[in-house]
């Protein structure tokens, strides 16, 4: 038997067939879309992030 077949065994799922459209709806309803939400960053944290690293202290000490 092949991995995926021994690892969806314990949860008894069909990997041919698959969720059913009511399975999938019900899911979503549940624990809703499976979607990472993203993070806005602002603009200091981002020039920060870019100032802050052996590269650009080396540019900084050469530079004084």
């Amino acid at each position: 038997m092949d991995q995926a077949a021994d690892e969806a065994s314990p949860f008894d799922t069909d990997l041919e067939r698959g969720l059913t459209e009511q399975e999938v709806s019900a899911s979503r309803a549940i624990h809703g879309f499976n979607e990472i939400p993203s993070k806005e960053e602002s603009a200091w944290r981002r020039l920060f992030k870019r100032l802050w690293g052996p590269i650009p202290w080396m540019i900084e000490a050469a530079a004084v």
